[in-house]
């Protein structure tokens, strides 16, 4: 589809043994636990180590915990929003068509910063203004929840995407990780809110989940914009970089950059990672 011509299987494989190769020999040794215990700190705190890091760290941990939330907590929300649980959790399933397949061509033209933070804001406000619809009109109760439903799956798909650009290639299976067990503990807390919370304050779960959904869109203002971006390899490559809109051309591997760049990086690596 690319038209990106492929090494012979023997030179692929070839690569991937010098690889493992390097990395048996280049694994560290320990002389004792604490220096084992200490090595696994520092692994486990390299994305809260640096300064821009630690804040895309932090947003998007808030990120996919409310999208986690609201996301499962509008499915859960049958009894509260509708007279008929069934056909509110049709509705929601049908609410996620469009969210898993329009957005796919969205993504392509339109910012992913602008697009979560769009997505956030209209769902937490459709959400917010479920409180003061009137007991009798359960149909507009239902449209706004669905555009709730819809608007947060449009973020989850979004957000994939996002998270995969915005992390620097050497942390990026550790952050999206990390971040996706956030997104879990906030479908754990779902539950709590719409039946334990809802049960006692009946407006309470679409407060909760709204003013989510708003404060998560506020949140990812501080991320930087990935579209038409080259992705950073390493984390001093991240932090060198004074915005993410640098005066570097980004059709540029960040390994052709120059050796300025290389030295700059390694001075970073020593002094931050």
């Amino acid at each position: 589809m690319n038209r990106v011509e492929l090494q012979s299987d023997e030179k692929i494989l070839s690569i991937l043994g010098d690889d493992q190769k390097k990395d048996v020999q280049e694994k560290p040794t320990y002389d004792n636990c604490r220096d084992r215990v200490k090595a696994c700190f520092e692994k486990a705190v390299i994305l809260f180590r640096t300064p821009r890091l630690r804040v895309i760290t932090i947003v998007m941990y808030i990120d996919y915990l409310v999208t986690g939330l609201v996301f499962f907590g509008l499915s859960l929300s049958g009894g509260n929003f509708s007279a008929d649980p069934f056909l509110y959790m049709a509705l929601t399933g049908l609410m996620e068509v469009p969210g898993n397949t329009i957005v796919i061509p969205i993504i392509t033209r339109f910012a992913r910063r602008t697009l979560n933070i769009f997505f956030f804001v209209v769902s937490g406000v459709a959400l917010l203004a479920l409180p003061f619809i009137p007991a009798d009109h359960r149909w507009a109760a239902v449209s706004l929840a669905m555009v709730g439903k819809m608007s947060i799956t449009f973020t989850f798909n979004i957000i994939f995407l996002f998270a995969s650009e915005v992390f620097p290639t050497e942390v990026r299976t550790r952050g999206m990780g990390t971040s996706l067990m956030m997104s879990r503990i906030g479908a754990m807390v779902a539950p709590f809110v719409t039946e334990s919370l809802g049960a006692v304050y009946p407006w309470s779960p679409s407060v909760v989940f709204g003013a989510s959904s708003v404060v998560a869109g506020l949140a990812t203002l501080a991320l930087p914009e990935t579209q038409g971006v080259a992705l950073p390899d390493t984390i001093s490559r991240f932090e060198a970089r004074s915005n993410i809109k640098e005066a570097i051309d980004p059709t540029v591997p960040e390994g052709n950059q120059g050796e300025g760049d290389k030295e700059q990086g390694q001075q970073l690596t020593s002094s931050a990672v």
